[in-house]
């Protein structure tokens, strides 16, 4: 039944009548969509998206032979975390040694875990070290995506060591 005084084909009824639907319309789409929101973040776990805590610690690496021996540890990885390893060696100018023929815990699928090893075959790769070297091992998660790009190129740390002494050795976190 209409309020006294409105005829039931009055435009003015007409416009709100239609402007009410609109509005009735726009909330059952935003209710939707928030449902659908909600729902998702239930059934997509969080730490999907969560950045790996591991980080790449101990890097030590001493010359055997020809051939250049890198060990570190992989540490405070969640379980069944695994890893793309590599390597970015420096000389004492800060230019980039690209080690090619590498073996060990190099490469993907890389476990977590201490007592990591990587042997580079300098000879194979004609490479013939005289001087300080920087030996950087980067990491990074394959089983959790941060979302964020592997820097393409890491700076050559400030701390060398000699490959023909012991000392100092530079690791570089993920």
């Amino acid at each position: 039944m209409l309020p006294t005084g409105m005829k039931q084909n009055c435009p003015r009824q007409k416009t709100l009548i239609t402007k009410i639907r609109i509005i009735m319309k726009s909330l059952k789409i935003i209710i939707i969509l928030i449902a659908g929101m909600i729902i998702l973040n239930i059934i997509i776990p969080f730490n999907l998206y969560a950045q790996s805590k591991a980080r790449v610690e101990n890097v030590d690496f001493f010359p055997d032979g020809s051939t250049l021996i890198i060990t570190f540890d992989i540490v405070k990885f969640k379980s069944n975390e695994t890893f793309k390893i590599w390597v970015d060696v420096y000389n004492e100018s800060g230019d980039k040694i690209i080690p090619r023929a590498l073996t060990g815990d190099v490469g993907d699928n890389i476990p977590g875990g201490e007592y990591k090893r990587i042997i580079w075959d300098m000879e194979a790769d004609q490479v013939f070290l005289d001087e300080d070297i920087a030996v950087v091992v980067l990491a990074e998660s394959e089983t959790i995506k941060t979302g964020k790009k592997p820097e393409k190129e890491a700076k050559p740390p400030k701390e060398k060591q000699t490959v023909k002494k012991e000392g100092i050795s530079v690791g570089a976190a993920l």
